[in-house]
């Protein structure tokens, strides 16, 4: 293999260079562009290493990432987003994850800079390395289901910093939580955690979408929060049946106006209207 060498490139500030390699889409553009010189070579690779989706079908693969990450502290503090995800939802054969967990410690220990984290299963992190990561999330998605919520519960009170949290089958504890997720703007989940949620997130998320069986839905509050849990502008969209939004506590005590629409029968505006008593306006389709 013969030697990365300097070739005749205009001499421009790294800036310059950063800003047009952030602006390529292809990874195999930037791979080739990390063999090109030295410099290119510092520049392009971090950039290169931003955003990560695991090859957990291909254990080489993985286990080489892995290596690479783990030997190389700087590279590790690139990252942005990490995805580790295999199943037959993402088109990936499903099993467990064959490498290590000790590497995969070592490394998501290294990514202080992580904002985004996907996870198949809870078994191929453990809780303990996850609770002792120094990032600050602000996305984790998790597949599959926890034996152990409590633990679930203790790792998401570190994440102050988490915006979006998606659980697709994963659940909180029913019993009462404490205070969590303050800057939390959207989540994805089953009705029970979304209640949880409801009731002991400092203030109410943007938006919740529900993944219950059989039971799909969205419903998302827009504009601020006026004073405590009351809310200015709510937009409900329902489309699964009346008990799974019946599980919904009166919480929202004043809402300024509100636009509903609903798939089903009119038995939907009863109830929302028993969870709303204080609408002031309201704006209502019926398909």
């Amino acid at each position: 293999m013969l030697p990365i060498t300097e070739p005749a490139v205009p001499s421009l500030p790294s800036e310059i260079y950063i800003a047009i390699f952030e602006d390529l889409e292809s990874t195999r553009d930037l791979s080739s562009i990390t063999l090109t010189c030295r410099t290119f070579s510092r520049l392009a690779r971090p950039i290169l290493y931003r955003n990560i989706h695991a090859p957990t079908t291909n254990t080489p693969r993985l286990l080489g990432l892995l290596k690479i990450l783990a030997a190389d502290p700087p590279l590790a503090r690139a990252v942005r987003r990490f995805h580790l995800v295999h199943g037959a939802e993402h088109g990936f054969i499903t099993g467990i994850l064959r490498v290590d967990s000790e590497i995969v410690a070592l490394v998501l220990m290294a990514m202080v800079n992580l904002i985004e984290l996907e996870i198949a299963l809870p078994n191929d992190v453990p809780w303990t390395v996850l609770r002792m990561c120094p990032f600050h999330l602000h996305k984790f998605e998790l597949h599959g289901v926890t034996a152990d919520p409590a633990q679930l519960l203790e790792f998401l009170e570190q994440q102050d910093s988490l915006i979006d949290l998606v659980m697709h089958q994963a659940e909180l504890s029913a019993q009462p939580l404490p205070p969590l997720l303050p800057k939390l703007r959207r989540f994805v989940g089953r009705s029970a955690t979304a209640r949880q949620i409801w009731l002991h997130a400092p203030s109410l998320p943007a938006e919740m979408v529900l993944t219950d069986e059989a039971a799909t839905g969205t419903f998302s509050w827009l504009g601020s929060i006026l004073d405590g849990r009351k809310i200015q502008d709510l937009t409900v969209h329902i489309s699964f049946p009346p008990a799974v939004f019946r599980a919904f506590p009166s919480e929202v005590t004043c809402v300024g106006s509100l636009n509903v629409t609903f798939g089903g029968l009119p038995e939907f505006v009863r109830i929302i209207f028993a969870l709303l008593p204080s609408v002031l306006s309201h704006n209502t389709h019926l398909f």
